[in-house]
């Protein structure tokens, strides 16, 4: 699978969104470090964003050449540190994102988790198209057992990418 979104990461143009999704255990984060490697191998630029990861681990997985931010809810502008013009964005996680930003706004479990996820997307693509960036972001099914009905990502969210692997 890594060669096919390699693939059609490289087919679209810049400003693109897509959505990796997996069930827990299923290799999500080895996928998307192995994705982020590649890509560097290639001579993109890469930019990898977590707050579940520290930076010292991460630089441990990543080759030398791939960008580590691990402070997403601190500045909205999280990639803007890779100034390059069609660089490649990889956000680890997203709903680690959306707790974060969901304590801000209320105690855990009392905010709306759909919607913080969805604003959060909106705000990732209209990041993609304005720097023409291409950007990945993935998330994980609350539970392996989850049916596809109960999409980590909610249809509105899953709206704004142009691709989602799930």
């Amino acid at each position: 699978m890594l060669k096919n979104v390699i693939k059609k990461i490289c087919e679209k143009p810049l400003g693109h969104l897509t959505a990796i999704c997996a069930r827990p255990g299923d290799g999500r984060r080895n996928f998307s470090i192995e994705l982020a490697n590649e890509l560097a191998m290639q001579g993109f630029s890469v930019c990898y964003c977590s707050i579940t990861r520290t930076k010292k681990y991460l630089q441990n997985k990543l080759l030398p050449d791939v960008h580590i931010v691990s402070v997403f809810p601190k500045c909205s502008n999280f990639a803007l540190k890779t100034r390059e013009q069609g660089s490649v964005v990889i956000v680890d996680d997203l709903s680690a994102f959306v707790l974060q930003e969901g304590l801000k706004e209320a105690p855990v479990g009392s905010y709306d988790k759909a919607k913080i996820k969805t604003e959060l997307m909106q705000k990732i693509r209209e990041f993609a198209i304005q720097s023409g960036r291409q950007t990945i972001v993935t998330d994980t099914f609350a539970h392996a057992s989850n049916t596809d009905s109960m999409l980590p990502i909610p249809k509105e969210a899953l709206s704004f990418c142009d691709r989602a692997y799930i």
